[in-house]
């Protein structure tokens, strides 16, 4: 291991901390190539947008005020706060010109580098076809695939959940064969370099090497990036209006325990809250004490919140725990 996968290494290990980050990003100006520079100074320069404040001008105001208390005269201070807030608004007005003049030159430097991120080695192991620069920096593949880039590395994945924990090939429908208007006759599903894509634009995960599945994509991208968080494009919580009465529900099945089978993406029903064994292990892991169990052969485990955005943001932190474990990472405790 060279000493800059040992920054990335740490960078991948703790990736709320920004010093692993600019450690590494010294690193890389060491190597004084111009790619290395370009990388290090897209990973400092998206590391200070994230720590630009972004309060609003009362609160600016109210910290001009904070600071010039402690100099003022007690009759001064004893002025009431209606009088002496207004008289911060010059030097507020000027502090948030000073920051928002600092943003846009930032968000410019931002969109020149990442627009010039041609080279592979800057996005290992994220399949895209084209990037956009709005406000998050972006890379595009097919539908349903966007990569966030924040702080210098990809920190934000919206995917479908087979795509993520691998499923049946798209190519050849499970069988490991194709045939039809392509082929004379049926013969073991070609292309197959064992490796997600994109292969193509119509088959970005690669295809299967004659055993009619595909890999997720989790283990390598884990391994290369420190993603946070992960939207899942395909699939949302089953919506329990049992008793109308009553609070709505909204949950994660086991799909195993559900319909007695193997998740398979594309399977009946598989889109309305059904998670494969080992995603709704992890979400599991994180809330043992929402798991619930219906009764009922087959029982069904799953695992229920009183709202729609908290069921979307237990199934993303699932999904990183799921993704840092096949990387071979340490767990990150949810913050309270």
């Amino acid at each position: 291991m060279t000493d800059l996968d040992a920054l990335y290494a740490a960078v991948l290990d703790r990736p709320d901390d920004d010093t692993p980050r600019l450690v590494c990003a010294d690193a890389l100006d060491d190597l004084m190539t111009p790619e290395a520079m370009a990388r290090a100074e897209f990973i400092r320069v998206q590391c200070e947008l994230a720590r630009l404040p972004d309060e609003p001008f009362v609160r600016v105001a109210e910290a001009v005020l904070a600071e010039r208390l402690p100099r003022m005269s007690r009759l001064e201070r004893n002025e009431s706060r209606d009088i002496l807030l207004p008289q911060c608004f010059p030097e507020a007005r000027a502090r948030v010109a000073d920051r928002d003049a600092k943003r846009k030159e930032l968000r410019r430097r931002e969109r020149d580098l990442f627009q010039s991120s041609g080279p592979a080695g800057w996005w290992a192991n994220v399949p895209g076809n084209w990037r956009s620069t709005g406000d998050d920096m972006e890379i595009h593949a097919t539908e349903g695939w966007r990569f966030v880039v924040r702080r210098g590395f990809v920190d934000e994945v919206r995917l479908p959940l087979a795509a993520l924990v691998g499923g049946v090939c798209d190519n050849c429908g499970g069988t490991g064969l194709v045939d039809g208007d392509r082929y004379e006759q049926s013969e073991p599903c070609p292309d197959c370099g064992g490796e997600y894509g994109p292969s193509d634009e119509d088959n970005p995960r690669g295809v299967c090497p004659g055993t009619g599945r595909t890999p997720g994509i989790a283990a390598d991208l884990f391994r290369s990036h420190p993603v946070t968080a992960v939207r899942i494009s395909d699939v949302e919580p089953w919506v329990d209006l049992a008793d109308p009465d009553g609070p709505e529900s909204h949950a994660w099945w086991r799909a195993s325990s559900w319909a007695g089978r193997r998740w398979e993406p594309g399977a009946e029903g598989n889109d309305l809250g059904n998670l494969p064994d080992e995603v709704f292990d992890a979400m599991a892991a994180l809330c043992p004490e929402r798991v619930m169990i219906a009764g009922g052969p087959p029982i069904n485990q799953h695992i229920a919140f009183p709202t729609r955005d908290e069921a979307y943001a237990a199934l993303s932190t699932a999904a990183v725990a799921h993704g840092r474990r096949l990387a071979g990472l340490r767990a990150i405790v949810p913050a309270d």
